[in-house]
């Protein structure tokens, strides 16, 4: 199977977007082993207990990313209302892809991968890569074993 739902109850668990999938799939790790150069990982399934924990670093990830941006606006000298066109929006506005795995060192990571629209069904397939698009489209690494959020990014406007 390309991918997999992972448990019934995980639409309750994801209240805040849209839609969502799990990618559990070897073409999906391995467009993300080689995108973010991340070393030999393996797929990996989550608990209930880790994906509610999940939910509420992703949540403190987003609104960090946010926060550091209009500060970011606002110690560059630019008008801190032009940050909310780079800022994460609400999960619902997304269409998300969650990827689960164990990382090198054997600790279980997630990547998100958050999108506006897209074309068809393809992006319950396989993972969407895009070049621009700005705040439609963003990603982030989370550490589920440390809680480290590793990286959070948005797409520029081209």
């Amino acid at each position: 199977m390309r991918y997999s739902l992972i448990f019934l109850l995980l639409p309750a668990l994801c209240f805040a977007q849209s839609e969502f999938v799990v990618l559990t799939d070897s073409a999906t790790l391995a467009d993300i082993q080689f995108t973010h150069r991340l070393g030999h990982i393996q797929t990996v399934t989550l608990t209930k207990t880790e994906w509610l924990n999940m939910k509420k670093v992703e949540k403190k990830c987003i609104e960090q990313y946010n926060e550091n941006l209009e500060q970011n606006f606002k110690k560059d000298g630019r008008n801190p209302k032009h940050a909310r066109d780079y800022k994460i929006m609400a999960l619902d506005f997304y269409k998300i892809q969650y990827i689960p795995y164990i990382n090198v060192q054997g600790e279980k990571e997630i990547f998100i991968n958050g999108f506006c629209s897209s074309e068809g069904m393809r992006w319950k397939r396989s993972l969407v890569f895009t070049d621009d698009g700005g705040n439609c489209y963003f990603s982030l690494r989370i550490n589920l074993s440390t809680g480290e959020c590793i990286n959070v990014s948005m797409n520029g406007y081209g």
